[in-house]
């Protein structure tokens, strides 16, 4: 092995693997919010993300706080 080959192998060794996972836990959204999802990716199929109004956007924006939020939401008995 070359001088080179040696090194490269070292550094990609020493590169952290990334972490695979599932993107987001859906379970800390409530029944009626992942439909709405549901709902909303329709129309983004449809209409893409610049045909949304700004309520569409801010209700998407809350759900992603809710899914990104280091500490999963107390949801109402």
């Amino acid at each position: 092995m070359t001088r080179v080959a040696v090194r490269l192998t070292k550094l990609e060794a020493a590169v952290p693997k990334p972490v695979t996972g599932p993107a987001y836990d859906l379970s800390r959204l409530t029944a009626d919010q992942l439909e709405r999802m549901a709902e909303l990716r329709e129309r983004i199929d449809a209409v893409g993300l610049a045909g949304l109004t700004d309520r569409e956007v801010d209700e998407l924006a809350g759900m992603s706080e809710i899914l990104l939020a280091s500490e999963p939401p107390e949801h109402a008995p």
